[in-house]
This record gives structure tokens, sequence and C-alpha cells, in this order.
């Protein structure tokens, strides 16, 4: 028997019997965005702009801004796995800190059906088009 596999054979040391016993694992947690009261009610949908494998995206207007500005939420269905809903999280964690004229500026998200459904609303950034006018706006913002 090589030393490597002598070592592994031992038997483990005995635990003193003044140590606590182990605590119990914690129940799972949904993640989710922190509590607040938006809803996609608060939206009304102006159009639907596109669907993917993760869900819809909709340019909306949220129905208590005087100012009428076109938002998108982005409806995405999250998985049943903890790990889908942490990477789902993740995004809006990360878009949350971002500030970039070159970035969409996100401004709030919350669950849907009792947390199956992540919705995550972001600045409405129109379509750049061959001309490069999306583009051509935001170079001239400097």
């Amino acid at each position: 028997m090589g030393p490597l596999r002598a070592l592994n054979a031992r038997a483990p040391a005995p635990v003193p019997s003044s140590a606590a016993p182990p605590k119990p694992a914690p129940a799972p947690v949904v993640v989710a965005p922190r509590t607040n009261t938006t809803r996609m009610d608060d939206f009304s949908v102006v159009r639907k702009l596109g669907r993917g494998s993760f869900g819809e995206v909709f340019a909306c207007v949220r129905r208590d801004d005087p100012s009428r500005r076109l938002v998108v939420v982005k409806k995405i269905t999250m998985g049943a796995k903890r790990s889908d809903q942490e990477d789902a999280m993740n995004e809006c964690r990360v878009l949350a800190k971002l500030d970039s004229p070159y970035v969409t500026k996100y401004y709030d998200s919350f669950v849907e059906n009792g947390g199956k459904e992540l919705c995550i609303v972001m600045e409405y950034a129109p379509k750049v088009r061959a001309g490069g006018g999306r583009m051509r706006c935001l170079a001239s913002r400097g």
C-alpha cells in the first residue's frame, strides 16, 4: 500500500464531545430582485419587439409616467434550478451597475408568475440602421 493510500485509510480523528452539533442546511430560497411593488400591470404594452429562447421583449410605457417615455420590458422565463435564477439575477446586478452612453440603461426588475418570470425594465434603444443612425447619435454624445 502506497503512502497516500495509507493516509486515506486512516480513521478520522475523534470529535470532542464538547463540539456543537452541525447546523442543519438552510431551506432553499427563490432568488429574486429586491422586494418592490412593480408589476407588469404597471405598464401598457405598446408592441411586442421579439421572442427568443429565454423569453419575450416588449416596448412599453409605464402607466404612471406623465412623460410617456418608451421603455423595454424583457420577460425572461427562469428555470427551476437555483443556478438559473442566480444567473438571471446576476445579469440584473451587472446591468444596474453599468453607466455608459454605449450600454442601454437598466431601470428596474421584478418577478411575475410566482417567481417563474424575471422582468427587466430597460431603456428603449431604436434599431441601428445601415447608415449608423444609433451609432452616430452615440458618437455625437462625445
